[in-house]
């Protein structure tokens, strides 16, 4: 304090302010982002080049959600068995969620199908959606779109996290996305009957697509037994940033 004492008053409160302030970053709770890579599991139908990303947010600071991470390591390991190398995010902070997307965008870049998932919570304001990242610190409006991901969902809906193990949703898709034989838009429509009737009309799923077919071949998660398929091309849109 001696030493102190002969430096200037103000250096010396924004010494003790700058300590205040490290001492308020420690009391905050540790962020634990994880991120692992799983390869896929067994060759694609017709050889094709399948990626995907998957982010699951569960530990966020206020608001903490249960599934989410359950969600997300449940659909990575569906997606490595149906030939899909995924990268899996847990807990993901707004810094790796940006560069995620990004190296994604790089990845479906190079060709092939690529698919993004993403369970946590969301954000509308004036009709947009926004992921939230686990480290948001979200206390206005007008920040919602500085700390959150911009993302495209059917305008007014939300989803539920789901009382079992898995959301609603998910829990949807990890059923449809074993079921051999199953087109991609025939897949999507069981998905979304399925949580309609589950949820009594209150969360009706949406989905846009751009994927390019053969006139007689359409993308499936997992082929029929003595049946060929051709080449699929697909393009995917990521979240905007």
């Amino acid at each position: 304090m001696g030493v102190i004492s002969q430096w200037p008053k103000w250096f010396a409160r924004a010494l003790l302010g700058a300590c205040a302030g490290l001492l308020a970053l420690a009391a905050q709770p540790a962020l634990s982002e994880k991120v692992q890579t799983l390869a896929a599991a067994k060759l694609a139908p017709g050889g094709e080049r399948r990626v995907a990303l998957v982010i699951g947010n569960s530990a966020y600071r206020t608001a903490s959600l249960r599934n989410p991470v359950n969600d997300a390591r449940a659909m990575a390991r569906a997606l490595s068995e149906t030939g899909f190398g995924a990268t899996l995010m847990e807990d993901a902070t707004r810094s790796g969620m940006r560069r995620a997307v990004r190296e994604f965008g790089d990845e479906i870049a190079r060709g092939g199908v690529g698919l993004f998932f993403f369970a946590g919570h969301g954000m509308q304001i004036r009709g947009r959606n926004y992921l939230v990242p686990v480290n948001a610190d979200i206390q206005r409006e007008d920040e919602v779109e500085d700390q959150g991901v911009d993302a495209s969902f059917a305008p007014g809906s939300v989803a539920a996290d789901g009382a079992g193990e898995n959301g609603v949703y998910t829990k949807h898709l990890l059923t449809a996305i074993r079921t051999p034989g199953l087109p991609v838009e025939q897949f999507f429509k069981q998905v979304r009957i399925g949580v309609t009737r589950e949820t009594g009309d209150k969360q009706i799923p949406w989905e846009s697509s751009s994927l390019w077919y053969n006139l007689d071949v359409d993308l499936v998660f997992l082929q029929l037994k003595q049946r060929c398929f051709g080449p699929v091309r697909a393009t995917a849109s990521v979240a905007h940033l």
